[in-house]
């Protein structure tokens, strides 16, 4: 047993990013036949970004490197019609010598924003929707299932130049991530009230934009327990996992 792929979350998370065409990969050290397995479903707000349509599914090794894999069956469909989703094998880029690029980044299958006519879209997922999925790769199968959490509904309260978000609990959610940025707060939390402050916004004000994304029990248990080398799948190492995201904008005035 190879010990758990510890970049596994970031590679669903950060799409499209690879190694540098000019470095060489580092060799791979005890690879495995084991397979690994990372798909990040994304309700919400930001549904429409691109970060939520690339999924990976490799060979792992140690230290933390994958090979691709290719699948002869990627299925990811909703339980309660039997509706699939257009997920659809991406070439991973090649490494300097034409041979196979090893990274801990990337996804080798994408899923489109609308789908077509016969399959669904990444903007198709909602709260509640229980996913199954069914991969097949060298013969191996790999299933999982996830239930999308419902979305936190974002309340601003405003006292002199003290802001707080807020929401109710939601059903489906082990906890909830917060992300603020230009320097809102950032980090994992179980309670349903966050401060919001100036930060370096300064004297001259503006919007801070504040998003919490409601995290599913399979995700959750992954980031939050160093020794669980699965979550939401059997078969492979890795995560089937989902969130629900909302945002709102907290305003500062001009001092």
């Amino acid at each position: 047993m190879v010990a758990r792929p510890k970049h596994a979350v970031t590679v669903a998370l950060m799409v499209g990013t690879v190694l540098s065409a000019c470095v060489p990969p580092a060799p791979l050290v005890n690879e495995t036949d084991e397979i690994v397995v990372n798909m990040l479903v994304q309700a919400g707000e930001r549904a429409d970004t691109t970060e939520n349509t690339t999924a990976l599914l490799a060979t792992s090794a140690t230290p933390v490197r994958v090979r691709f894999r290719s699948a002869e069956e990627f299925v990811l469909e909703r339980a309660s019609d039997g509706a699939k989703f257009a997920w659809n094998a991406v070439a991973p880029p090649g490494a300097p010598d034409g041979g196979p690029l090893y990274t801990p980044l990337g996804g080798n299958y994408a899923l489109s924003e609308s789908g077509g006519t016969a399959a669904l879209g990444r903007k198709a997922f909602s709260a509640g929707d229980v996913l199954r999925l069914r991969i097949v790769s060298g013969g191996r199968a790999v299933s999982g299932s996830v239930v999308v959490p419902s979305a936190p509904e974002l309340r601003l309260t405003v006292s002199g130049d003290e802001r707080r978000v807020s929401w109710s609990p939601v059903r489906g959610a082990m906890f909830y991530l917060v992300s603020g940025a230009p320097s809102g707060p950032r980090g994992s939390t179980k309670d349903t009230t966050v401060a919001v402050i100036r930060g370096n916004l300064g004297r001259e004000g503006g919007l801070q934009r504040v998003s919490v994304s409601a995290v599913d029990s399979n995700y959750g248990r992954y980031l939050s327990d160093t020794s669980v080398t699965s979550s939401g799948i059997v078969g492979a190492y890795g995560v089937l996992g989902a969130i629900n995201v909302r945002t709102i904008l907290v305003p500062f005035p001009r001092q």
